[in-house]
């Protein structure tokens, strides 16, 4: 049996953050993300676990100022990302009702931009293409925690300074009971 889910989001958040690399710096100040994601059960790993591939086409527009030229650059970043994703279900120990998921996932990531903006931006040695491994997991627990950690290394372009470490990712939002 093959369960497929297509979820189709649109979002837009303020991101400020300044990027230097060889004397160059950006502020990026808007970014707006329109992404396609379908999901496909692999395979059921017992009554309340599932592996997932996943596919997701997005399109992201970052506009940003150039700190060195004062000039507004605006570039659309075409990303394309495949992996796996187990999914279990969780809950608290003394309570089933909260029911919630624990789930953890590994993908490849593949953005394509526009050279010329790109190499405004980062130089010209660097390549507008950027390809990234990544390793997510986390735990939502409905009315208690949502809890996320990620690992993000870019497997390119790495003699540009910003993408030789890798980035890490972590999100807690607890609600705790009030004692009464």
């Amino acid at each position: 049996e093959v369960l497929m889910f297509i979820q189709i989001e649109k979002s837009s958040s303020q991101v400020a953050r300044q990027v230097r690399d060889n004397q160059r710096k950006l502020l990026s100040v808007d970014l707006y993300l329109r992404v396609i994601s379908i999901k496909v059960v692999i395979k059921m790993l017992g009554k309340h676990t599932e592996l997932k591939s996943m596919f997701q086409f997005a399109v992201k527009s970052i506009s940003g100022v150039s700190m060195d030229t004062d000039e507004s650059i605006s570039l659309y970043s075409k990303i394309f990302v495949t992996g796996l994703q187990l999914d279990t279900k969780a809950w608290k120990t003394d309570d089933a009702n909260t029911a919630g998921r624990a789930w953890l996932k590994t993908y490849l990531s593949y953005s394509m931009n526009d050279p010329l903006k790109i190499s405004h931006i980062f130089g010209s040695e660097s390549s507008h293409q950027f390809i990234g491994g990544n390793i997510e997991c986390g735990l939502d627990i409905k009315s208690f925690a949502d809890v996320r950690f990620g690992y993000h290394r870019y497997l390119n372009n790495q003699q540009i300074e910003i993408f030789t470490e890798p980035m890490y990712v972590f999100s807690a939002n607890f609600e705790l009971e009030k004692d009464e």
